[in-house]
């Protein structure tokens, strides 16, 4: 029901009448994209339009599971510190993010739906320290819960990081400090997942 995958669609529709349309002969003279690009103001850069020595899909950005763009680094950045030495049950994860987007991301509670659980990066971490594999779930219908989650959000706070603020819109970046009790934090920085 969201407008994304309405606008995905039209997209993938209109892609694949063009295709009929050109396997079928149509050709519209350049004068017909002129014309169009003078009615509706826009300019038409036939350079950038050409084909590329490679797709122009490589170059769009990808998450390898399913998540907000915006908590994807920072998500990367706890699963490097989890794959160096787990999160202990008393460890406290501070999460911090560009002002952009840290409310966005910040929630801290439960999530009670899939889109929520895509938003929420301290949950996602949940997620890869409590059900290992679950991040990758792309349904989450229902939405994982119990004490271990409950328990382990409660050790998370998100705050703005001015060295992420700097770095943003350029990168997206996120980074994570794990404290323990009698230990020196450790920190990971991602700024290209």
């Amino acid at each position: 029901t969201m407008p994304r995958w309405l606008s995905l669609g039209h997209a993938a529709v209109d892609g694949v009448r063009a295709v009929e349309a050109g396997l079928a002969g149509f050709d519209a003279p350049a004068s017909v994209l002129e014309a169009w690009s003078n009615a509706t103001g826009l300019e038409i850069r036939p350079v950038e339009m050409a084909p590329k020595d490679r797709p122009r899909l490589l170059e769009v950005d990808v998450k390898p599971f399913p998540t907000a763009r915006q908590a994807l680094a920072a998500i990367e950045a706890f699963r490097s510190l989890q794959a160096e030495q787990p999160v202990g049950p008393d460890d406290h994860i501070v999460i911090g993010a560009p002002s952009a987007y840290r409310a966005m991301i910040g929630e801290t509670r439960l999530p009670d739906a899939r889109m929520p659980s895509l938003v929420s990066a301290a949950y996602q971490m949940a997620l890869i320290a409590c059900a290992p594999g679950a991040i990758d779930d792309a349904v989450r219908n229902p939405v994982r819960s119990g004490p271990a989650f409950t328990a382990f959000l409660a050790r998370v706070r998100v705050e703005t990081d001015a060295e992420l603020d700097k770095a943003f819109p350029r990168a997206w970046g996120g980074r994570v400090r794990i404290e323990a009790a009698g230990a020196p934090p450790r920190q990971a920085l991602v700024l290209a997942p």
